[in-house]
Parts: structure tokens; C-alpha cells; sequence
């Protein structure tokens, strides 16, 4: 079965109501699963978990068949992790000029955050659902399993905007000391690039 999975709405409402009534190690799936494997994969992962625990889940509509559910897009690729002297040998890139933009009527003028400007204030104009997205695609391949988990774990508590922004800086001060300085800056750009 190399069917990949990914959280849907009702599932992440799950998450955060923790209403759903289900054996810890559902929720547990539930927590981790995405698009990145196949679903026996994530079952495999998670201790006492067993594939009753993921039909559990699909039948309750908390998750999906990732290319079944258009709305909910598989995790983007992350780059593979340099090793430890790459990184610290690896200067941090010079911000991109930026570009010219063809002038538009005031209405369609979207706020587009200044790549000098202060990460809080960057993140400021960044959209809730891209944050989210990201951090919680991202968290395990930059930090690993463990605390890449965590980071997943706190995503889901975050009640809104402003705690998910301020978790977003911390996510970037983890990935700079488990990755190193270019590493963070990736991740910078990633999360300060969305809607």
C-alpha cells in the first residue's frame, strides 16, 4: 500500500478541539501524517499504531488521499541537509535585489514584505494557512524526527496569527543551530514568501 495521506480540515479541527474521540496512537498518526510517505510508512512509525488505527482516520474523514484532495497539497521537497562543516563553511546569501513590479490599480496591490526589513515585520504580512503549511511540512525534514514532532505539536496549539508568527521565529533559530546559517535563510525566504 503506497497510498500517501495528508491532514484534512476536519482533521486539523480534531487536532485542535481534541473532540474526536480516538485511541492515542490515531492521534497520535494524526499528528505526524502528510504527503511525504505512504501511509504504512507514517503506521510504522508511530508505536502501538497499528492500519486500523489509519482507516480509523480516513473514515472519519480526517485524512485524505493526497492526490484525491485538491486542497491540500503534499509538503514541498526539502533540500537534503548539509553536513555540519558544508554548513558553518557556507556563507548566508546576500538578500535579492528587488525587482521592478508592473504597476497595478490600488485594489490589487498586495502587500509584499521588504527582504531587509526585520523578520517580526516580514512575517507580519504572511498569511496564517501558509505559515502553518509550511512549518509543519518542513519541521521533521530540517530538525529530524523528534524535534521536528514537537515543532508539529506546537503548530497545532497555536490559537492564531500572532502565536504562529512568533513560533515561525523560534522554528527559524532551530533550523539556524541544527542546520546552520544558509539552512535558516531558506527557510527564511520559504515562510516569508507566501500569501
Amino acid at each position: 500500500m503506497t497510498t500517501r495521506y495528508v491532514k484534512t480540515e476536519t482533521g486539523r479541527q480534531a487536532i485542535r478541539d481534541r473532540a474526536q474521540v480516538m485511541s492515542r496512537p490515531a492521534r497520535n498518526l494524526l499528528l505526524i501524517i502528510d504527503g511525504g510517505k505512504p501511509g504504512v510508512d507514517w503506521v510504522s512509525l508511530v508505536n502501538g499504531c497499528t492500519s486500523a488505527d489509519l482507516q480509523q482516520l480516513i473514515d472519519g474523514g480526517m485524512v485524505d488521499e493526497a492526490s484525491a484532495n485538491a486542497s491540500v497539497a503534499a509538503p514541498p521537497a526539502a533540500a537534503p541537509p548539509a553536513s555540519p562543516a558544508a554548513a558553518a563553511a557556507e556563507p548566508e546569501p546576500a538578500p535579492a535585489p528587488a525587482l521592478a513590479e508592473p504597476a497595478a490599480p490600488a485594489a490589487a496591490v498586495i502587500a509584499r514584505p521588504d527582504e531587509t526589513a526585520p523578520l517580526s515585520e516580514r512575517l507580519a504580512v504572511v498569511g496564517y494557512r501558509h505559515l502553518y503549511d509550511t512549518m509543519t511540512a518542513q519541521a521533521r525534514p530540517l530538525l529530524g524526527l523528534i524535534k521536528g514532532y514537537r515543532v508539529v505539536l506546537e503548530v497545532e496549539k497555536c490559537s492564531g496569527p500572532d502565536e504562529l508568527r512568533v513560533l515561525a521565529m523560534r522554528f527559524i533559530g532551530d533550523v539556524r543551530a541544527a542546520q546552520g546559517p544558509g539552512a535558516a535563510y531558506r527557510i527564511t525566504e520559504t515562510l516569508c514568501s507566501g500569501p
